[in-house]
């Protein structure tokens, strides 16, 4: 159901989980009915990017600056600037989404990176995620991306 946010495996009417003995591994771990344990994994430490390329120094070096210029806490401070107003976050937001844009297909050809790999390494396009801040991106008509508000029925 869109925008209904409980689990789309959960049976209201029996009131139980319909894939219950053979449910993901982030169900069995995570117990949904217990959100004590869900809130203490979120103080633990996280595995990160450079952890898991870190043995191989090329990526690891894509992996680390992308995360110093696309980072997720420098955006969200660009879009707070962008709610007071300022052209120039906005416009450094529009140069970190084409920078996560075309550093994929770089890697792709330069290292023979497989592309369905590229979202393990540098996390999910920012143009999908921006959603996250209330905004979304479209192309205009020269192909250069536009900064959108989401309206309050689009989210």
């Amino acid at each position: 159901v869109p925008g209904a946010k409980t689990c789309i495996f959960y049976d209201p009417e029996n009131k139980n989980c319909k894939i219950y003995d053979t449910r993901p591994y982030q169900c069995v771990y995570f117990e949904c009915w217990n959100p004590k344990k869900f809130l203490e994994t979120l103080s633990e430490e996280k595995l990160s990017r450079v952890d898991l390329f870190g043995s191989v120094p090329v990526i690891r070096e894509f992996v680390e600056a992308h995360e110093e210029k696309c980072g997720y806490k420098k955006l969200e401070e660009l879009f707070e600037k962008t709610q007071e107003g300022s052209e120039e976050a906005a416009e450094e937001i529009l140069g970190i989404l084409e920078y996560d844009t075309h550093i994929r297909p770089f890697i792709v050809e330069k290292l023979n990176v497989p592309v369905e790999s590229t979202d393990i390494i540098f996390g999910r396009p920012l143009i999908e995620t921006v959603k996250m801040f209330g905004y979304k991106v479209e192309k205009d008509d020269e192909g250069n991306y536009c900064l959108l508000l989401v309206k309050e029925n689009e989210s």
